[in-house]
């Protein structure tokens, strides 16, 4: 009888420890959601190097070169049922001739514009759609503190809207892989 005690106490131990678990998860979900959220784009990354700033200073991650001055933001808010698009950031990478007639990267921002997708959040993924969310157009992973979303866009996504690029050698390329995009929470 005494043995029976025992292993009903710790089945009950055990049950009790796996409720309080659960609600943990609940709460830390809920804690992540980007409703009523805004967030800033503050990495923009590619896989081939460029140099903007012309310092001599290659970079994969455009911000890292200071792009537009530092006047480059680029903000998705989750206040409405729908939200600009996370890779229609209007920024562009173009070639050009210097005053010396030598080439020179250049990063040039914009603004896209057109119709505003839906978004959803669904646990730790937030997914921007036109028509339903079963066909998705784009989605990113929301980071475990919620205070990143990352996302990441095929090249012709609208993210880079010119893609020519000088590479280090001096030869000019047209850029064609996948960019990631990271959004910061605006405190």
């Amino acid at each position: 009888m005494k043995n029976f005690n025992f292993i009903v106490l710790l089945l009950s131990f055990f049950i009790l420890i796996s409720c309080e678990e659960d609600d943990t998860v609940n709460q830390s979900t809920a804690d992540i959601a980007v409703d009523g959220k805004t967030y800033r784009l503050s990495s923009l990354v590619i896989t081939e190097p460029v140099d903007l700033n012309n310092d001599g200073v290659y970079s994969m991650d455009i911000f890292d070169e200071n792009p537009c001055n530092g006047n480059f933001s680029y903000i998705i808010s989750f206040n409405d049922e729908k939200s600009l698009h996370p890779a229609w950031t209007g920024f562009a990478l173009r070639v050009e001739s210097d005053s010396n007639g030598n080439p020179e990267q250049l990063g040039l921002c914009g603004f896209l514009d057109g119709i505003l997708p839906f978004w959803q959040q669904s646990d730790k993924s937030v997914i921007f759609y036109y028509d339903t969310m079963e066909s998705p157009d784009i989605v990113g992973q929301l980071s475990d503190d919620g205070q990143q979303i990352t996302f990441n866009a095929s090249f012709d996504s609208g993210a880079i809207f010119l893609r020519q690029i000088l590479t280090q050698d001096g030869t000019e390329i047209i850029y064609q892989d996948d960019i990631k995009l990271t959004y910061t929470l605006v405190e």
